[in-house]
């Protein structure tokens, strides 16, 4: 299919809305039908337009699901807090909904995070699965503390200027700043409540993979001069890679 022919089979979809376990989500198709369908999910404090710029792109070769995480954009706020596991069962309630099998899956951190609980526990639902600028651990307890508290004393809008110096560097910040600010505007129309919730979900998550890790790490053993490169997972889909006598834990620096 050329990119003429591919733009003129494009069905684009205004929003749409799905109930999905006690929560009302937005969600928007774009696309040709019937070709490979490409679900993309939100990072915390953004919606289904972060993906405007790469639509276009997306939509000349799949049919892309995209939505308002729980807790964002026009998606309803259910009391928290949230889970990861919430999250993600959420991607798999809309796949039924919208009766897809299968799909690829590009989550952006904390839907990157949801990607990685699709990719050990819903496999047979994903394809290929991208996960961009995430983890299984995000920051630390006292930081994701700080941003709660804050969230709760000012709202999104307080943390605002400093997520943008977190989330894009100096040069794009000065070289695009109509971005910077579209992505700004994004940030502070979010709920309050569903940020906190979701920033709850980050956090709860961290304990489970660290219980994970200390646990992988006791059950293996190494004899001294060992030299050999094993990598094991653990229930919680945590990735360890063994080296000279040691354990690492497989994991990325915050992001959010």
């Amino acid at each position: 299919m050329t990119r003429e022919s591919a733009t003129l089979a494009q069905q684009a979809q205004s929003d749409s809305f799905a109930a999905i376990d006690g929560a009302r989500i937005r969600y928007r198709l774009d696309g040709p039908i019937g070709a490979p369908f490409l679900v993309l999910s939100n990072s915390l404090g953004t919606n289904l337009d972060m993906w405007e710029p790469q639509i276009a792109a997306f939509a000349a070769r799949y049919r892309v699901l995209r939505y308002d995480s729980r807790g964002h954009g026009l998606s309803e706020v259910t009391p928290g807090p949230y889970t990861i596991e919430r999250l993600a069962r959420d991607v798999v309630a809309l796949q039924d909904e919208l009766k897809i099998d299968r799909a690829h899956f590009c989550g952006l951190s904390m839907g990157g995070m949801a990607g990685m609980w699709l990719g050990v526990h819903a496999p047979q639902r994903i394809d290929r699965l991208v996960l961009c600028n995430t983890a299984l651990r995000i920051g630390s307890v006292e930081r994701w503390n700080a941003r709660i508290d804050a969230v709760n004393r000012g709202g999104v809008s307080g943390i605002a200027d400093a997520l943008m110096e977190v989330w894009f560097t100096p040069g794009f910040r000065a070289a695009a700043a109509d971005t910077v600010q579209r992505m700004r505007a994004m940030l502070i129309a979010s709920s309050a409540e569903g940020y906190v919730a979701s920033c709850a979900a980050a956090d709860a998550d961290r304990y489970r993979h660290a219980r994970c890790r200390d646990a992988a790490r006791r059950r293996q053993t190494h004899g001294r001069g060992h030299t050999g490169r094993e990598v094991r997972r653990t229930g919680c889909g945590a990735y360890f890679e063994c080296r000279s006598g040691r354990s690492f834990h497989r994991r990325g620096a915050g992001v959010s």
